[in-house]
């Protein structure tokens, strides 16, 4: 059966406060600036739900609902459109799945790295910073919004930023790094723990990395990585913990692990785990072989 689609690549945000949300125009327009990458998951019977406010009771029935990441809202909008829901992981399930907590869960990844969930455990973090200072992460994340480097000596913004980034569940601050190279693995869990991961991409320009630009540009991936050996055992391992662990937390469907590499001094290190997304990425398409090498050139598909 063709599916219909909502690309609400704004999930993160909800996830964070659910109750009552709805995206801004400011987020509707951030979205728009991936949908075409985003539609490159779509098959050629496929249809977008463009119009999240006015669904249209019953004009997607026959349509098996699909979402970027199934929240609340996005089920509603496909339901009242006459999309037919598929089961979904619950609400609470995708808060802690996609929240950095979970990350830490599986453990830290980078030495000396700290996940603090109040202000004076955050604030003895920032006491001892690291050379190049802290990168600080929201629990949520969502087009590089959740992300911020803190110089040796936090601004009053820095610090009212990260006051409010503690409400929502608890930063994760990691020591800046000279990052090199981005990579990303993903992978599908279904309800009975069956696993299929990809093959690891590379992001094509690492000067739009989070870690250098913050500006949530984004160039693609190519499925041609070029790790090394053991980086590419150390990063499949990973998908494949992580495909185990949000199994047995209660999730199922599209998951990604984004790795990097880095270099101290001249030496190449490598990051096997960055961040966890529990739900569809803009590489998932490329990283899982759908289409012509992940492309979509060769792709139409409806929007509504």
């Amino acid at each position: 059966m063709a599916k219909a689609w909502l690309l609400n690549l704004d999930a993160e945000l909800e996830l964070m406060r659910p109750t009552g949300y709805y995206p801004s125009r400011a987020t509707l327009r951030a979205c728009q600036r991936f949908e075409t990458v985003a539609m490159q998951l779509l098959d050629v019977d496929d249809v977008v739900l463009k119009d999240r406010a006015q669904p249209g009771a019953q004009r997607l029935r026959g349509f098996t609902a699909a979402a970027w990441c199934p929240t609340p809202s996005a089920l509603r909008a496909l339901a009242k459109a006459g999309a037919t829901l598929p089961e979904a992981p619950p609400l609470s399930c995708l808060q802690r799945v996609n929240h950095r907590r979970f990350h830490v869960e599986l453990g830290q990844t980078l030495p000396g790295a700290v996940f603090a969930d109040t202000i004076e455990a955050a604030q003895a973090a920032l006491s001892q910073p690291p050379n190049g200072g802290w990168m600080v992460k929201r629990g949520f994340g969502f087009a590089g919004r959740a992300v911020r480097r803190f110089p040796l000596v936090p601004s009053p913004d820095d610090r009212r930023w990260l006051t409010q980034a503690l409400t929502w569940g608890g930063v994760q601050l990691e020591p800046w790094l000279p990052i090199t190279h981005e990579y990303s693995l993903h992978g599908h869990v279904d309800q009975s723990g069956r696993l299929q991961v990809g093959v690891p991409c590379l992001l094509i320009d690492r000067t739009q990395s989070l870690y250098t630009r913050l500006d949530s540009a984004y160039l693609g991936v190519r499925p041609d990585a070029k790790l090394l050996a053991a980086e590419e055992s150390a990063l499949g391992r990973e998908a494949e913990r992580v495909g185990r662990s949000l199994h047995a937390a209660g999730y199922f469907g599209p998951f990604g692990v984004d790795a990097f590499a880095y270099v101290v001094g001249k030496l190449r290190h490598f990051n096997a785990r960055s961040e966890i997304n529990a739900r569809y990425t803009l590489a998932y398409a490329t990283g899982m072989g759908i289409g012509a090498a992940g492309g979509f050139s060769n792709r139409t598909a409806q929007l509504w």
